[in-house]
């Protein structure tokens, strides 16, 4: 879990000036991360993952964006568009739609997976299914 928070600190950075945090707090972003990879596909919610941790949604929250960099429903939508594309590539997969695998990767309607897409890669114009058939 420690390796995984430095590769995603590594990627979007921290902040500037980072405040100190109390021990509870430092230790439970690496478990909020691997929490959130393991369960990407199902209904996650800054309030659900909170009451896992038992912690304020407010204050996940705030050492979430200050340490990450990214809002928590954003890093959300990220792995469940990562895994989007990494399940369009398996061979079992072939024949789903964009859509079926949104589902199945957490996603609870097209506009939701629409328009986290459009957040993610906000300088494409292409649809998402125009952008994976591109790299067929």
């Amino acid at each position: 879990a420690d390796i995984l928070l430095h590769l995603i600190v590594s990627a979007y950075g921290v902040s500037s000036h980072p405040k100190p945090v109390d021990k509870k707090g430092y230790f439970v972003l690496p478990q909020v991360i691997q929490y959130i990879y393991e369960n990407y596909d199902q209904p996650l919610t800054l309030s659900s993952i909170a009451e896992h941790f038992n912690y304020a949604p407010s204050s996940l929250s705030r050492l979430f964006s200050q340490y990450i960099k990214i809002d928590i429903r954003n890093f959300i939508n990220g792995v469940r568009i990562q895994n989007v594309l990494a399940l369009k590539d398996l061979p079992k997969n072939e024949k789903k739609s964009i859509i079926e695998l949104a589902f199945e990767c957490g996603f609870n309607s097209s506009s939701s997976f629409y328009r986290a897409y459009s957040k993610a890669f906000p300088s494409v114009d292409s649809s998402p299914s125009e952008v994976l058939h591109s790299y067929e």
